[in-house]
């Protein structure tokens, strides 16, 4: 029998508004000093909470046939959630069928449960996290004063493990 291992699947803002977001976010920050969650990954929508499978490449393969698309995100905005900032987006439903088809299909073949993050999914990434209530609305404040504009797809991917790393799948590559 395989060893299990934790995997899971983001979807990747583009590069370019990501520097965007970036620069604004840390230069906002050097006097706030947030935990910035933007730094421990690119920044990403998660498609579906981390989970086990001892099947990591067929598993993988079956996900990059669903993800194979250009999902249209809208504009993102900021947003708090309880002690974190977070960027939402304006077009949920075509990333919401993309979350829904990965759940069932991933329950289906290969009875990966669908957890309560995954019933109340919303689609989101995450800036900053553990954020005292001050600040957390000064920052809020502030990236809703400076945050242009940002019409934001995803096309491209990571599928990752702990096993495997992070490998990242660019559609556009084809």
């Amino acid at each position: 029998m395989m060893n299990r291992q934790l995997m899971w699947i983001y979807g990747l803002l583009p590069q370019e508004e990501t520097g965007i977001i970036c620069d604004i976010c840390r230069k906002q920050n050097e006097d706030l000093k947030l935990s910035e969650h933007f730094l421990d990954f690119p920044l990403h929508i998660s498609l579906k909470r981390s989970f086990y499978t001892a099947d990591f490449e067929n598993v993988r393969d079956d996900i990059l046939k669903i993800t194979d698309r250009t999902i249209e995100c809208g504009e993102i905005y900021p947003y708090k959630q309880k002690d974190m900032i977070w960027l939402r987006i304006t077009k949920e439903d075509e990333i919401r069928a993309v979350h829904e088809e990965l759940d069932e299909y991933l329950r289906d073949r290969y009875q990966i449960a669908i957890d309560g993050f995954d019933r109340t999914y919303l689609p989101h990434v995450s800036l900053f996290h553990n954020c005292d209530e001050l600040r957390k609305e000064k920052m809020y404040e502030r990236l809703t004063e400076l945050l242009p504009p940002l019409k934001v797809k995803i096309d491209r991917y990571i599928i990752g493990s702990k096993v495997n790393s992070n490998v990242i799948y660019d559609r556009r590559e084809k």
